[in-house]
């Protein structure tokens, strides 16, 4: 192939496409190829970062890739005023479709890292004992692929309702934590701190309860493909028994809680297992 003088804007368009890429076209491969991998690396710091605290996690990549990007630009507009050398990897198209399998690339990884687990931190009250504030807990999302939900697994899901108004499906959902206690079918009676399963007492080893008045609920008959959630520190909790759609449908159930990974106040809490 014979020599072509590298064109500014090109270099500038493919850098701003996909970083690190206007490099390549400018036979910088080198410089390009670790541009390229900052962000592979960024994407695999994210797995690793989510686990702890998604929002400063947020935070950290959104900045990290605007300084790769400015740089990538900055230098991408210096381009040497002689010829290079054409290879099949730095001529314009070749790069173009460089910077779109860097592009896919980056978001299968970062696809990845929330398809099979999932870190979450726990803020509140409404499990105690079983979980604490600042506990970090591991969500296996793939969990309910192949088996059923069943009673008593602590879950996580997306609810649309505050748990003490009403609101519209256009407002953001909220992902809490809670235990399913009532399966499709049942029937659910909460009276005087104790649950009636299909009319009948049903035995609870994860409910606390405090307090004088326990309050009545229900009846509730849950329809298919729903589910009645509760928290394990009863009277703190808001939950189905607060929400104005008490039941939460299978398809917004995100996983099962697998184990404590981290808790900074609290060390011991580490590798508890979760039921």
């Amino acid at each position: 192939m014979s020599d072509f003088q590298p064109n500014r804007f090109v270099a500038l368009g493919l850098s701003f496409i996909s970083p690190g890429v206007g490099q390549i076209y400018k036979s910088e491969v080198v410089k390009g190829l670790s541009i390229v991998f900052s962000r592979y690396l960024l994407a695999a710091l994210g797995i690793f970062f989510s686990l702890f605290d998604y929002f400063w996690y947020m935070g950290f990549y959104i900045l990290s890739l605007i300084l790769i990007w400015l740089y990538a630009l900055l230098d991408a507009s210096e381009v040497k005023d002689h010829p290079i050398k054409a290879t099949q990897y730095n001529r314009w198209y070749s790069c173009l479709i460089i910077a779109f399998l860097v592009i896919g690339t980056n978001y299968g990884v970062q696809k990845l890292s929330n398809t099979y687990y999932q870190g979450y931190k726990i803020k509140g009250v409404s499990h105690e004992p079983t979980l604490f504030a600042r506990d970090h807990v591991l969500v296996n999302h793939k969990f309910y692929k192949d088996k059923p939900i069943e009673r008593f697994d602590l879950v996580v899901f997306n609810q649309l309702d505050n748990p003490t108004t009403a609101i519209d499906e256009s407002q953001k959902k909220n992902t809490f934590i809670r235990r399913v206690v009532g399966l499709p079918g049942d029937q659910i009676e909460i009276n005087d701190a104790k649950i009636f399963l299909n009319g009948a007492p049903m035995k609870d080893d994860y409910g606390i309860w405090g307090g004088e008045d326990k309050g009545h609920y229900g009846p509730y008959s849950i329809p298919e493909n729903s589910y009645f959630m509760l928290g394990d520190n009863r009277d703190p909790s808001r939950d189905s028994r607060h929400y104005h759609n008490p039941f939460i449908p299978a398809k917004n159930i995100l996983g099962k809680l697998a184990y404590v990974y981290f808790n900074i106040n609290n060390p011991e809490r580490i590798g508890t297992y979760l039921k």
